[in-house]
C-alpha cells in the first residue's frame, strides 16, 4: 500500500521557518506560514486563511504555545498568477494584505497587523530568503492571485485542487 501524504502532525514549538502549518485560532482551523522566531522563541505566523474570520485580510502574530498542528514541511509550492497589476515598478498594491510581489530576490507576501493589536504595523516578508521584504519601485510587482500546493514534490493528478487559494483583487468602482 502507498499513502499521499505531505504532512506531519508536530507541536508548534517545533515547528521551523519556512513551514506551512495548519493550527487552531479561536477553536477554528486557521492555515499559515511560520515567518521567524522572536528572541523569546515565540513563532511568528503569516496566517493566510482563518476560518471563522468575517472579511478575513492575512495578518501575522506571535504564537508561544506549544500546542499540536498539522505542518506540510518546507517543500510546499506557491503558484503565482499573474495579471494585469503584475508591472516592475507597480507600488500601488504594496500595503494591500495578501498581495504577492515579485521582487528581485524572489517573492514577498504582505500580511497585516493582528486583528487585535493596533500598536502593531504590517510586514512584508520575503519568502524565498526569509526576513522582513523591502518592497520599492525597483523590485516590486504585485500579484494579486495565487494558489498553494501542499508538496512541490508529488505529481499532481488531473482534477486535484491547491490546498488554499487567494485573491487580493480589489473590487472594481
Amino acid at each position: 500500500m502507498q499513502i499521499r501524504n505531505s504532512f506531519t502532525i508536530k507541536s508548534l514549538a517545533d515547528v521551523q521557518p519556512g513551514e506551512l502549518i495548519s493550527f487552531e485560532l479561536n477553536r477554528d482551523r486557521a492555515l499559515g506560514i511560520a515567518l521567524n522566531r522572536n528572541p523569546q522563541g515565540d513563532l511568528k505566523i503569516g496566517v493566510i486563511r482563518a476560518d471563522g474570520f468575517s472579511n478575513f485580510k492575512p495578518f501575522h502574530f506571535d504564537y508561544d504555545t506549544a500546542e499540536p498542528c498539522i505542518s506540510y514541511g518546507t517543500e510546499w509550492e506557491i503558484e503565482p498568477q499573474p495579471g494585469a497589476e503584475t508591472m516592475p515598478g507597480n507600488l500601488d498594491h504594496t500595503e494591500i494584505q495578501g498581495v504577492l510581489h515579485a521582487t528581485s530576490s524572489g517573492l514577498a507576501v504582505r500580511f497585516g497587523r493582528p486583528p487585535d493589536n493596533p500598536r502593531l504595523s504590517g510586514y512584508s516578508h520575503d519568502l524565498v530568503n526569509g526576513g522582513a521584504a523591502r518592497l520599492n519601485q525597483d523590485n516590486c510587482a504585485p500579484i494579486f492571485r495565487w494558489r498553494i500546493w501542499a508538496s512541490a514534490a508529488n505529481p499532481r493528478f488531473p482534477d486535484e485542487k491547491p490546498l488554499f487559494e487567494f485573491d487580493a483583487t480589489p473590487p472594481t468602482p
